[in-house]
């Protein structure tokens, strides 16, 4: 039983990366005789690149990371939460965001690779209305899935400006998404993230690719997605 949430797409072992998929560039030696990764399962497609799948299941060792923040509840934190809100509900005018954490370290992503493209998929619960849902990279290093809250990034720590909405927190768009389904899974680019994460990683600072998944601002109109807390059959 396992809750996916990642892949990673490796190309000549530059890494390109889809949350599920994250793609990285060849080494000098070809796929086939590099380690399997103990962060997720490796594809060697024979042509220089390969596909790595990175997952979470409940009680895992933090590979993947998430939670969702609320203007309604400013302080709450929901990483044991079973669903990711996402977007705004009239009736209280609450706002919701995701975020997610990838950490490139657990996923043993290999360090001398270039990242192609990466990819995040999510498996909707609940959809609401026609919401627009927004990817944006989380520039903090600092924020901790398990602490952080509409006002914060850490226990008594604040955004810049709440629900992460500070030039100092997050920005440069990734991709924009307006046809969801119920029980369908969601693709999302999240390419600028990995490969930020991946270049600091490089540099000796923290190894987690942070990802904000935003939708509108008001109206109603929602989305819940699946967390890492769910328990799903591979089969």
């Amino acid at each position: 039983m396992w809750a996916l949430l990642g892949m990673l797409l490796l190309q000549s072992w530059v890494a390109g990366v889809p949350t599920g998929v994250l793609s990285p560039a060849v080494p000098d030696t070809p796929a086939s005789s590099n380690p399997q990764p103990l962060g997720g399962d490796l594809v060697d497609h024979g042509d220089g690149t390969a596909s790595l799948t990175v997952w979470e299941e409940p009680l895992g060792i933090g590979v993947v990371r998430d939670t969702w923040i609320g203007s309604a509840a400013p302080d709450s934190n929901h990483a044991t939460s079973n669903g990711l809100l996402v977007g705004h509900s009239s009736n209280n005018s609450d706002r919701n965001c995701a975020m997610l954490a990838l950490d490139l370290d657990l996923a043993s992503l290999w360090t001398n690779v270039s990242i192609v493209s990466a990819s995040l998929e999510l498996m909707t619960s609940q959809v609401n209305g026609t919401p627009e849902l927004f990817t944006h990279m989380i520039y903090r290093q600092d924020w901790k899935p398990d602490q952080a809250t509409w006002n914060d990034h850490d226990s008594g720590q604040s955004w810049e400006v709440p629900g992460a909405q500070g030039n100092d927190d997050s920005g440069g768009l990734m991709d924009q998404q307006s046809a969801l389904a119920n029980g369908s899974w969601q693709t999302f680019d999240i390419t600028r993230s990995v490969d930020l994460a991946h270049f600091r990683r490089s540099q000796g600072f923290d190894s987690k690719a942070g990802v904000l998944l935003c939708g509108p601002a008001w109206g109603d109109s929602n989305v819940e997605f699946l967390s890492a807390e769910v328990a799903m059959s591979s089969a």
